[in-house]
């Protein structure tokens, strides 16, 4: 196999500085070597190089003799002999050709002819009439020229007559055209590039810019003695690449005369090498293996190319041999395509090298003459472009984190510049790099790989740069083979890029782009449905969301719409069949109209400005595989029907790490999916760069941020989650709770483990791993239960709960824990004054007095000073029930652990002091004298273990039993506070609390409303209390408070009895007996 794995030496090129030079070359090298073939009146017509040097001279003598060698020359029509001795004619002269488009709309080709100063244009028949009509639209065209024209008058000429006139002039000795020696650094080809929006930009390229392309574009790739010309000469890559190219080797050009006739053009020329844009290469191999499929050759054809392969690496080349059926339908001469324009899939590259053919790609932008790069005839790789020619430096600018950059071209193929246009043309060209819009990297081997375009790079929610190209090829491909998987991590940017995509198809002329989230399907009908509803959507709703309308003005004009369209609606719907069935107007209002609606391979759509529906390819999109509920296999069939018996290009989006069925995905996507595109995430970039790029309040939370991001980084990580969305939205609330923190004046030296710790929470509540206890904001984590190892490790004696190592979150430290922010997380619902108070309970200026140092530094921090000077403050505060729950919590784990290392302690303990303190402090909670939030702190300690006294072991347990039931004592303050004023919106919202006992107070205070009350209040009073939960919800309740429930719901039933048998009344005696009733109902659920 000739195939070189590095490159070789350039060709040898004959060096020519001018077009003259190559002509005058191609007479005295080939003079009377066939230059031309092409078809005339039915016949093959051969032109020398002689003969078509003398019509160039000819045609520029003409040119001349009316004065115009210099002046700007517009040429129009199809590929032909006649374009192209124009062509030549004028690049030899003094003047500028001007190539126009013939598949331009009429205003354009105006536009261009005004533009370029155009004073002479040449024309092909088929735009006899139109000029007919414009010519005295146009002042400044001095003279048409037609090609098929059998007469003159005026300035509308004879292009047969002119040439023989000038030709007359030219034998006769007129040297005025031949003896011109033009300036080649000044401008001769100008091309008008077609542009998106408004005026196509005029590229202007030199003469000798063109030669430069010749002599090096052959010293990288050569040419054989005859080529097919396919592509229409207004495009540089033929009109340079090609045309010129050939002359200079002195191959023989045989125009193609129809684009349909290409192959019955191949087998009549039997060219060596054709120039070819990617579709025709496609359409090329499609055919060979459908005529193969046809003739039941595939397996054949299979094996004869894996036998062909092997054979080459021993230097045996039967490839003409074996595949001499596809070599005689290509002419039986064709050695080499080359291909431009767009990307080609490799496997084409190593397909036609397999059969013989080589296949050569290049780069090229017209700007750069086209060609900036190509591969070579033995150093190929269809993946890449190909070397930069011998003439161009390239740069990388604005290189992505993917290593990807715009790429910059500099040399002598680079234009002179845009025609009157100063200003796009300095945006573009910078001290002669020209910035090619498109982006690339260099491999090892020197190849240029061509990744996307500038204009259609898309960068994604999570930051990243991709390139759209490769699916939106899939989606122009004439043919398919299977659908397109797009795959990648959540928090990748799959679905953000369709959505580009989607918008940008939808917008143009050709697709329709309809997207179906899978997300919690469980059954093929909802499948089908939610299609058609796509579909219906795409079709109709696209033209009514940019009208900027609400929905229901959008609903009523697409309908209307429908209705004054119905009949262009035809394949939509089948309303035949609709009023067959229907044959009630109720039976027509229960029909679902999406049953009739058939899914096909193009579609109507309603498109803004055009009055009838239009025509569409249809594009599926099926987002969020894994997360669908259909089995993988049965929802891989459903999505085949659409790719392979309706032939709908169809895209899967997926991310393959989170299906559960792997087995069977792996197994039936290779029978549905025909490429893969995966999009891969750098986290720690993207992240880094959401930080870096966040546009906060403040400079100051911008550079905390920054220097916090390491916490940031870890708790990603620890996460597992791998969501980028959590993490930014984590940059964006956590900036409201740094600014009520910076509000407080708190010390931030704790703000950081804060961050830390909202962002674990914040994670943990977006992936929905926590549990409700119960309708009171009691909640439970998964990260925090502590796992089997966990409770076999013991912890260090200093550590309490908060402080022992997590399993997960490695710096997690339950201090930081802010329990209205959780709750704000989950629900949320921003309760300022209750994040307030939990924020200055936790990190307010305290003291820097020793008492608290005993309290909150770390147990290694403390020095025997400290504990001396602290400890008997911190006593006494306890004492005096001045201690949060908490602090209580701390104090006891500092007693034990002092105990335990055998630090003196220089003051008397009193624990019942101690435990009254903390009574005290607990009533004037419950009471709501004191505001604290629920305390959390627990200790870890081994009872057989712990240095604590009998008495402080109390105080803790009635600490955690405490911590338990204060949602339920704050029930019961609520619940008192209804029964001072029993209104119905009050009992409404205590009818769904909790309870743990129904205790002395609370039957004092129900009594003693109940008595004030009236008949309707007393109603809604033990209507109230019947609905009270009194299970005391996931919190153990002791006999006491159950014993103590009993009796007391006894103790009402009492005096609800001796009520009704004193009433006087007799409304109020029913009422009462209605009222022990349910008394009696409440104690039998006890």
């Amino acid at each position: 196999m000739k195939n070189y794995k590095k490159n070789y030496e350039y060709y040898k090129v004959k060096k020519v500085d001018s077009i003259k030079q190559l002509l005058e070359f191609a007479v005295s090298d080939a003079g009377n070597k066939i230059a031309f073939k092409y078809k005339e009146d039915k016949q093959v017509k051969e032109v020398t190089y002689n003969e078509f040097k003398d019509d160039v001279y000819s045609l520029g003598t003409a040119l001349s003799s009316i004065k115009m060698t210099s002046a700007h020359i517009a040429v129009i029509g199809e590929n032909s002999y006649n374009w192209l001795t124009v062509y030549l004619s004028v690049l030899k002269s003094n003047g500028v050709i001007v190539p126009i488009d013939k598949e331009l709309p009429l205003k354009d080709i105006i536009n261009v002819l005004e533009n370029s100063d155009s004073e002479v244009l040449f024309y092909s028949e088929k735009f006899s009439n139109c000029i007919n009509e414009i010519h005295e639209k146009l002042p400044k065209i001095k003279y048409f020229i037609g090609f098929s024209n059998t007469k003159s008058s005026n300035n509308i000429l004879s292009y047969k007559d002119f040439v023989e006139s000038g030709r007359k002039l030219y034998k006769n000795g007129d040297t005025s055209y031949s003896s011109i020696e033009g300036d080649p650094n000044e401008l001769r080809l100008l091309v008008y590039t077609s542009g998106t929006t408004g005026m196509a930009k005029g590229v202007m390229l030199s003469e000798h810019n063109l030669v430069s392309l010749v002599y090096y574009g052959l010293q990288v790739s050569t040419v054989y003695d005859s080529c097919l010309s396919v592509l229409p000469y207004h495009h540089t890559y033929e009109a340079v690449a090609g045309i010129l190219v050939a002359l200079h080797h002195h191959s023989c050009i045989c125009i193609n005369d129809s684009l349909k006739a290409v192959l019955k053009n191949l087998q009549l020329y039997k060219p060596d090498y054709i120039y070819l844009v990617p579709a025709f290469v496609e359409l090329f191999y499609k055919k060979i293996w459908a005529n193969a499929e046809e003739g039941k050759k595939t397996f054949a054809l299979k094996l004869m190319i894996k036998l062909s392969n092997f054979l080459r690496i021993f230097g045996i080349d039967l490839r003409k041999k074996l595949f001499k059926s596809i070599h005689e339908a290509f002419g039986g001469n064709l050695v080499k395509i080359v291909t431009g324009g767009a990307p080609i899939r490799p496997e084409l590259g190593k397909f036609f090298d397999s059969i013989g053919i080589n296949l050569i790609n290049g780069y090229g932008i017209t700007e750069c003459s086209p060609l900036v790069s190509a591969n070579r005839d033995y150093f190929n790789d269809c993946s890449t472009v190909g070397i930069p020619l011998p003439c161009v430096e390239l740069k990388f600018e604005n290189v992505t984190p993917e290593g990807d950059g715009e790429i910059c071209v500099k040399g002598d193929t680079v234009m002179l510049g845009y025609y009157k246009n100063e200003k796009l043309t300095k945006e573009v060209l910078q001290n002669g790099w020209f910035k090619t819009g498109d982006y690339g990297r260099m491999n090892e081997k020197g190849q240029l790989l061509i990744t996307g375009r500038k204009k259609n790079l898309i960068v994604l929610e999570n930051g990243k740069n991709v390139f759209p190209e490769e699916i939106e090829n899939y989606i122009k491909e004439q043919e398919q083979n299977g659908a397109l998987l797009v795959t990648g991590k959540w928090g990748s940017g799959k679905t953000y890029l369709m959505r580009q995509i989607e918008r940008k198809l939808n917008q143009g002329p050709q697709y329709l782009m309809a997207v179906v989230s899978l997300f919690g399907i469980e059954d093929t009908n909802t499948l089908t449905k939610k299609v058609k509803e796509a579909v219906v959507y795409a079709q109709t709703f696209n033209k009514a969301e940019k009208s900027g309308k609400g929905h229901i003005a959008k609903g009523v004009n697409v309908v209307k719409q429908l209705s004054e369209k119905v009949a262009a609606f035809g394949e939509l719907f089948d309303f035949g069949k609709i009023k067959k069935i229907a044959k009630s107007a109720n039976m027509l209002l229960s029909i679902d109209v999406y049953d009739f609606l058939p899914i096909e391979k193009e579609v109507y759509c309603i498109v803004a400005g055009e009055e009838q529906p239009v025509k569409k390819k249809l594009v599926l999109v099926f987002d969020d595989f894994e997360r669908c509920k259909i089995g993988v296999i049965d929802l891989l069939g459903i999505i085949n029907t659409y790719v392979e018996d309706k032939g709908i290009k169809t895209v899967i989006i997926a991310s393959e790490d989170n299906i559960k069925d792997e087995e069977n995905y792996k197994t039936f996507t290779k029978k549905v999916v025909e490429r893969t595109v995966k999009l891969d995430v750098e986290y720690r970039r993207i992240q880094q760069e959401m930080i870096g790029n966040y546009k906060a309040k403040t400079s100051e939370y911008t550079e905390f941020l920054k220097t916090e991001s390491p916490k940031l980084f870890q708790v990603f990580e620890e996460s597992e989650t791998r969501n980028l969305r959590t993490f930014k939205s984590c940059l964006i609330d956590f900036e409201r709770v740094y600014e009520l923190w910076c509000r407080l004046k708190l010390p931030t030296d704790g703000m950081g483990g804060a961050l830390y710790v909202f962002a674990a929470y914040l994670f943990e509540v977006k992936g929905g791993n926590y549990k409700k206890l119960n309708e009171y904001d009691e909640y439970t984590f998964n990260f925090l239960e502590r796992t089997s190892e966990d409770k076999k490790r013991k912890s260090p004696p200093w550590q309490t709960i908060q402080d022992d190592e997590n399993s997960k979150y490695k710096r997690y430290n339950a201090q930081y824990r802010i329990q209205p922010l959780i709750r704000w997380m989950i629900e949320g619902e921003w309760d300022e004054q209750r994040i307030k108070t939990a924020l200055r309970q936790r990190f307010s200026v305290k003291e820097t007095a020793p008492e608290r140092e005993v309290l909150d530094k770390a147990f290694w921090e403390l020095s025997q000073e400290i504990i001396d000077r602290g400890l008997p403050q911190v006593l006494q505060q306890a004492y005096d029930g001045k201690l949060t729950t908490d602090d209580y919590v701390a104090l006891l784990g500092r007693l034990d652990d002092f105990r335990k290392i055998g630090v003196p302690i220089q003051c008397d303990v009193d624990d019942a002091r101690m435990i009254q303190g903390f009574h005290n402090r607990k009533a004037k909670i419950i009471k709501g004298d004191i505001c604290e939030e629920r305390g959390h702190r627990r200790l870890m300690r081994d009872e057989e273990e712990t240095r604590l006294t009998p008495q402080e072991q109390t105080l803790n347990k009635e600490i955690e039993k405490f911590q338990d039931q204060w949602p339920y004592l704050m029930n019961e303050i609520f619940f008192m506070d209804y029964l001072k004023n029993p209104t119905y919106e009050k009992g409404l919202a205590a009818k769904s609390i909790v309870l743990v006992c129904f205790d002395d107070e609370l039957l004092t205070a129900f009594l003693s409303a109940y008595k004030e009350a009236n008949i309707s209040e007393q109603q809604e009073m033990l209507t109230t209390l019947k609905e009270i939960s009194f299970r005391g919800g996931v919190v153990e309740r002791d006999e006491t408070d159950i014993e103590t429930t009993r009796k007391n719901f006894e103790k009402l039933e009492n005096a609800l009895h001796s009520e009704a048998e004193h009433a006087n009344d007799t409304v109020k005696k029913f009422y009462a007996n209605r009222h022990l009733e349910v008394v009696k109902q409440i104690r039998q659920k006890l």
